[in-house]
């Protein structure tokens, strides 16, 4: 709950309380002061004309500049954070010696010479692992750069973090969080801070099953999910010990486990299912490969489903030139009434049964353009797109100055290239922060964007 600090002159000098206030109230009680040469002053000299005086604006939840050349402060047992909010303390103390990459409190270390940050943040004097080993979305591994986060992203840990934004004029912190609005405003349907008066939604109208709609609560979800952007989603759990994450997606297994039939993570020995006891027709089973699903199917413990996507990867056109395989593909984005819409977009074309893939062209569709996005340029190639690591293709769609939502239609068209060893598979990648804020990415999750196409030489 924000709270207005009383700000009073007394004496020609500028008092301010800042601090968080927890069920005490300060009484100030002035008596009186001293005027120029020892005269007395009337209770007169107490005013709140602030006209020719800088007023700072602390209001104890934030810190920095006051606005008037000074810096805010934290209360007690609060400290500032990177975004300039005050957090609790944490007693944590990083500690860097050389020989590993993170100081042990969610920081970075540098590794000591001759020396390179492998999977396990430990510094190695010969390192071999690889980006995909460590999970690693961004920094770098054995030296290897692993990827580059949006321009509101931080990289924490080899993941893109998504840094949150509240000054007031919006509800939302553009990470799926929430904001409170300036004093005397309410949020509206659109994320917007605005009069009451004027706030006129609804929550069914809005679509909304939590939080709360021009002031008014819309609801509470259950115990397994979570409230993201007014809505109710299922809460995914995965602590390496089950491949199921309890919402319909797949949990990768801890180290040296492999998934069974019964979609437990057990060692490697004792996973002795196979693809045909098990029916499973596709995906992975205890380390076997169950085989592929046909086009416009997706792969579920062993199951090929069909399914329904707002986002989806088209194949537009073939040609056969000289050995390669050329395919026209697109990217189109057909959302549901009331689904939370992305302003960012993170998206890998992963590829399988072809050899060679090489990107010839990437174009943007009208749906970026109406909304002010680009494509994140390589600096090393200086191409709108990027090969990672692990042979993906990555598009990053962001703007650094235009923070509206991506809309229906044509998002991209690219032209790849290849040689084919048979039929060839080409999907979008399922994995973590493909959609930014939050409630997108937990939207589109539930879909079923990863349905591959399928070009036949």
């Amino acid at each position: 709950m924000r709270w207005e600090m009383p700000k009073v002159l007394l004496c020609g000098g500028l008092w301010s309380a800042s601090g968080r206030v927890a069920g005490l109230l300060a009484l100030l009680v002035v008596i009186g002061c001293q005027g120029p040469a020892g005269q007395g002053e009337s209770s007169d000299s107490l005013t709140t004309d602030t006209s020719n005086h800088c007023v700072p604006r602390c209001d104890g939840e934030t810190c920095g500049d006051d606005g008037c050349g000074g810096e805010c402060a934290c209360g007690n047992g609060l400290e500032c954070n990177g975004q300039k909010r005050c957090v609790e303390a944490d007693d944590c103390e990083p500690k860097c010696d050389g020989t590993r990459c993170d100081d042990g409190c969610g920081g970075t270390c540098k590794c000591a010479k001759d020396t390179l940050c492998n999977a396990k943040k430990n510094c190695v004097p010969i390192c071999n692992d690889s980006c995909e080993a460590a999970g690693a979305q961004c920094g770098t591994v054995c030296g290897v750069d692993c990827g580059t986060c949006g321009p509101h992203d931080s990289c924490e840990k080899f993941k893109c973090v998504c840094e949150p934004k509240c000054d007031g004029t919006r509800c939302d912190d553009g990470c799926g969080g929430l904001c409170e609005c300036a004093k005397g405003t309410v949020c509206n349907a659109s994320d917007e801070c605005v009069e009451p008066k004027s706030c006129v939604d609804t929550c069914s109208g809005a679509g909304r099953q939590c939080g709360e709609i021009c002031g008014k609560a819309c609801g509470q979800c259950d115990e397994s999910e979570s409230c993201f952007d007014r809505r109710c989603h299922c809460e995914p759990k995965c602590d390496g010990t089950s491949c199921d994450d309890g919402c319909g997606g797949v949990c990768e297994c801890g180290a040296g486990l492999q998934c069974n039939a019964e979609r437990a993570c057990v060692a490697a020995a004792e996973c002795v299912d196979t693809c045909d006891a098990a029916s499973y027709a596709c995906g992975p089973l205890c380390g076997a490969d169950c085989g592929l699903c046909k086009d416009g199917e997706s792969c579920s413990f062993g199951a090929c489903k069909s399914g329904w996507s707002s986002l989806s990867l088209r194949l537009e056109q073939t040609t056969k030139s000289a050995g390669r395989v050329q395919a026209l593909l697109s990217i189109e984005f057909q959302p549901n009434e009331n689904q939370p819409l992305p302003r960012m977009a993170d998206l890998r074309l992963s590829f399988e049964g072809c050899t060679d893939l090489q990107v010839e062209a990437v174009s943007t569709g009208e749906a970026l353009e109406i909304s002010g996005k680009d494509l994140f340029i390589d600096s090393l190639t200086s191409k709108p797109w990027q090969v990672m690591p692990d042979g993906t293709v990555q598009l990053l769609v962001y703007s650094s100055r235009d923070a509206r939502e991506i809309g229906a239609g044509r998002w991209l068209a690219m032209t790849v290239s290849f040689v084919a060893d048979g039929a060839t598979h080409l999907w979008l990648t399922r994995r973590d922060r493909v959609f930014a804020p939050l409630a997108a990415d937990l939207a589109i999750h539930e879909q079923t964007f990863d349905l591959p196409v399928v070009v036949t030489p």
